[in-house]
C-alpha cells in the first residue's frame, strides 16, 4: 500500500497567542458530488485552507457519496503537532 504525505503547513486562530474570540477560517456552504452521480448531492460546509496540499473528507461524507473511485491508502499528516500516519480512502472523482 503507497504512502501518501498530506502537509498542512500554518493552520492559526488570527491575532495575538491569546484567543481574540474570532477565527480566521474561510469557512463556506457547498454541494458536493461524484460526477458518476450529479444527482446524489450533499449539502455541507467546507474550510478552504490554502496552506494544505490535500484535501480531506470525513468518512461520512464518502458513505453518503458512494463514488465508484474509492481506494485504501496509507497516508502521513504533517502538521505543528507532529507527523501521524493512518489509512484511508482514496477519491478523485468528487466535485464542489
Amino acid at each position: 500500500m503507497p504512502t501518501e504525505t498530506v502537509n498542512n503547513l500554518c493552520t492559526q486562530v488570527c491575532g495575538s497567542t491569546k484567543f481574540p474570540g474570532k477565527s480566521c477560517a474561510k469557512i463556506v456552504p457547498v454541494f458536493i458530488y461524484d460526477k458518476a452521480n450529479k444527482d446524489n448531492k450533499v449539502n455541507t460546509y467546507a474550510i478552504i485552507d490554502d496552506q494544505s496540499n490535500r484535501t480531506l473528507v470525513s468518512p461520512s461524507l464518502l458513505d453518503s457519496l458512494n463514488p465508484e473511485d474509492c481506494e485504501m491508502i496509507e497516508y502521513s499528516v504533517n502538521s505543528r503537532s507532529g507527523t501521524k500516519v493512518t489509512c484511508g480512502r482514496k477519491v478523485s472523482s468528487l466535485m464542489i
